[in-house]
């Protein structure tokens, strides 16, 4: 049986700082968004990225859940 850790809002606070800070080191414009155990949206944070990038980011980190592995390894399989 597997164990859930449910990420608290701490938590995802903790994980957006170290996202933000990766943004800002390479100059990335991102929403940042953290979802739980369930895929529901605990944290989001957006500093003048574009709106469409909301929903994206929203869906990125639900897929990213569900799927068990960052998007980027989907990417490589779907460009691969």
């Amino acid at each position: 049986m597997e164990t859930i850790y449910k990420l608290t809002l701490a938590d995802a606070k903790r994980i957006a700082h170290a996202a933000e800070m990766e943004a800002k080191m390479n100059n990335w414009e991102v929403v940042i968004a953290i979802v739980d155990h369930g895929g529901h949206l605990i944290y989001l944070q957006r500093d003048n990225a574009q709106l469409g990038s909301i929903d994206v980011a929203i869906g990125k980190a639900k897929t990213a859940l569900l799927f068990r592995c960052p998007t980027k390894a989907l990417e490589k399989m779907v460009v691969g």
